[in-house]
């Protein structure tokens, strides 16, 4: 299943422990980095930038990914992914 395709803003990012932990923004699609969901985290209002990879299901309005909620502050995920430049 392509569970990014079903992911719209408003949903909650969840852990896999089924813990709210951020919002959905905004789903992106970048050639060279690949899709990622982007997130404002509740408790700062800090964005975050999920990769497609860490994406587990959806389940009610809830986005689970693929992590613990002790482990998403750590996850590095306040950093957006880079844009490939191709030059010629």
């Amino acid at each position: 299943m392509d569970v990014i395709s079903e992911v719209q803003p408003g949903m909650d990012l969840c852990s896999s422990d089924f813990m709210k932990w951020s919002e959905v923004t905004e789903v992106q699609s970048d050639a060279g980095q690949g899709r990622y969901v982007i997130g404002t985290v509740d408790t700062s209002g800090r964005r975050v930038f999920v990769p497609e990879s860490e994406l587990f299901e959806i389940h009610g309005q809830c986005l689970r990914l693929a992590r613990v909620h002790s482990e998403l502050d750590h996850a590095g995920f306040e950093t957006p992914p880079v844009t490939t430049a191709t030059t010629k």
